[in-house]
């Protein structure tokens, strides 16, 4: 019984979820925002002062992100970076506007107002119809709840990774022995699906690996946890073909850069097989910040 009232309820749901309306979406630079914000790499975010007759609202600016919201009577405002494009509408009665695209590009630092509302749709015959609650008229609605606004965080798009691996050489008898290690960087680059990537490395008798190649994200940028990803590319190992396949595992992240990922893989040509390890950059880039830090300390 539960799951068909919950069908029922859905199938109530979807004719609502276009008639949700985004209007009078001008720039207003004599509109003056509540607060100053700035997106992760510092830059002024754009202010959205978005009016509206209803609460229950959620949002989401996709990869962008949001980076604050405020709250006052019978307005929304929300701070994007200046690269957002769409914006995600959601209501738990009337359904979602789903990627609405601004007009203009937007401008950091810029005011731009905009109207947010609902046309409830002519009524229809219906067995049971279900009554749509809606504003009595002059009642003034109650300020939308900072924990409705939808969570920014979302899938990184740059990694930048230090990694390390011990190199085996194949000896005269096919087996593998372990005679040096070598240090390299790794920099990826994502977007919803696919990217580039390019590593290098080196040993302290410079020997080093050159390689690029293709990153791919197999987990679902809009709904998974984790950030899964595979890689694979080719390039010079000490003057001779070599290649390079691993995968990447990550979480979601306010931030363009990721911060607290891992990777594992194996570099190999011939003669010649290195598996690496990798961390992401807060792991590695805070020690060395440290590090040199003190060195110029002591200095």
């Amino acid at each position: 019984m539960k799951r068909i009232l919950l069908i029922l309820l859905l199938l109530q749901s979807l004719p609502l979820a276009a008639q949700i309306g985004i209007s009078d979406f001008k720039a207003a630079p004599e509109v003056q925002s509540p607060d100053a914000i700035r997106d992760p790499d510092g830059n002024p975010c754009a202010a959205l002062q978005i009016r509206t007759s209803f609460d229950g609202w959620t949002f989401d600016a996709g990869l962008s992100g949001i980076m604050d919201t405020r709250i006052e009577e019978g307005t929304i405002w929300l701070y994007v970076p200046a690269d957002a494009r769409k914006l995600t509408v959601a209501h738990p009665k009337y359904g979602v506007l789903r990627d609405w695209s601004f007009p203009v590009t937007l401008s950091g630092g810029q005011t731009y107002t905009m109207t947010l509302g609902y046309d409830a749709p002519k009524p229809t015959p219906k067995p049971a119809p279900v009554p749509v609650q809606r504003t009595a008229p002059g009642q003034v609605p109650a300020p939308v709840p900072l924990r409705t606004v939808q969570d920014s965080r979302h899938f990184s798009d740059h990694f930048l990774d230090m990694y390390a691996g011990f190199v085996f050489d194949r000896c005269e008898d096919g087996s593998y022995g372990s005679e040096s290690y070598r240090v390299g960087l790794n920099y990826t680059w994502v977007g919803r699906r696919i990217g580039p990537y390019v590593s290098a490395n080196l040993d302290l008798d410079e020997s080093y690996s050159l390689l690029a190649g293709v990153a791919l994200r197999l987990s679902h940028p809009d709904t998974a946890a984790m950030d899964w990803q595979i890689y694979g590319g080719a390039g010079m190992m000490d003057g001779q073909l070599a290649f390079d396949a691993g995968m990447r595992f990550g979480w979601r992240s306010r931030q363009r850069l990721s911060k607290l990922d891992f990777s594992i893989g194996c570099q190999f040509s011939e003669g010649i097989l290195m598996p690496t390890i990798g961390v992401g950059f807060y792991i590695w880039g805070v020690p060395v910040a440290v590090g040199v830090g003190l060195i110029a300390v002591s200095i």
